[in-house]
């Protein structure tokens, strides 16, 4: 008499292990506000399954904003890149990510990704960008009085400092070189603010796209050239 033989059913589960690898592509030896950082991400499915459901959440810095993501799938603008699907068996997807930096201090990136069979989130680290302030000081300055100018005269100039930079500039110090016949005895602003006659000031600070005019008056001591110059820097 024949005995069957008893059976058990077995049901595979699928084979998906994701792997993540962030590495930054564009030169970060000296980054500015303003300047663009490019990331490239890629995730490689070295499984023996189909990875379906794909999902890369980015955990971007607050000091940069996204202005480009090229690549498969849909990048939705809150951090998540929708890959969709990989093959197995060294499938992968790449994106190319690029973020404009809006402010001073340290870009730091992290980056995980799971998938519908394999929901362990696996992570990488992009390498930590420094970034400093963009601050493009430009000055002028200006003879106001006109006419002869005898010795016991006193004469305007006024000196415009402006900041093209991305970044506010702060403790800006003007420095007043007056040679000759000449000695300063005055500096104000245009709010009235009197920054007195040391011919050196500070100005706190000037923000992105404006500028601080100061009127300074030089009493001239006696006949003969005055040579006037004037220089700016922040920290």
């Amino acid at each position: 008499t024949d005995v069957p033989a008893n059976s058990t059913n077995v049901t595979a589960k699928p084979d998906v292990r994701l792997s993540i690898d962030k590495i930054i592509t564009s030169d970060v030896s000296d980054v500015h506000v303003g300047d663009s950082i490019v990331y490239e991400i890629t995730v490689t499915n070295n499984g023996n399954s189909t990875a379906t459901g794909v999902n890369v959440t980015e955990h971007l810095s607050d000091i940069v904003v996204v202005t480009s993501a090229v690549g498969p799938g849909i990048w939705d603008n809150t951090g998540i890149w929708h890959v969709g699907s990989i093959s197995a068996n060294g499938g992968s997807a790449k994106l190319t990510l690029t973020v404009r930096v809006t402010n001073t201090g340290t870009v730091k990136n992290n980056v995980s990704t799971n998938s519908n069979e394999n929901k362990t989130l696996v992570n990488d680290t992009a390498p930590n960008v420094p970034v400093g302030a963009d601050v493009k000081l430009n000055i002028s300055k200006k003879l106001i009085t006109t006419g002869p100018i005898y010795a016991g005269d006193n004469i305007t100039y006024v000196i415009v400092i402006s900041n093209n930079g991305a970044s506010e500039a702060t403790n800006v110090k003007a420095t007043d070189i007056v040679k000759g016949n000449g000695v300063i005895i005055g500096c104000t602003d245009q709010d009235g603010f009197d920054y007195g006659d040391s011919g050196v000031w500070t100005i706190p600070s000037i923000a992105s796209g404006k500028n601080v005019t100061l009127t300074v008056i030089v009493h001239v001591t006696a006949e003969g050239m005055i040579a006037n110059n004037v220089t700016a820097k922040s920290d």
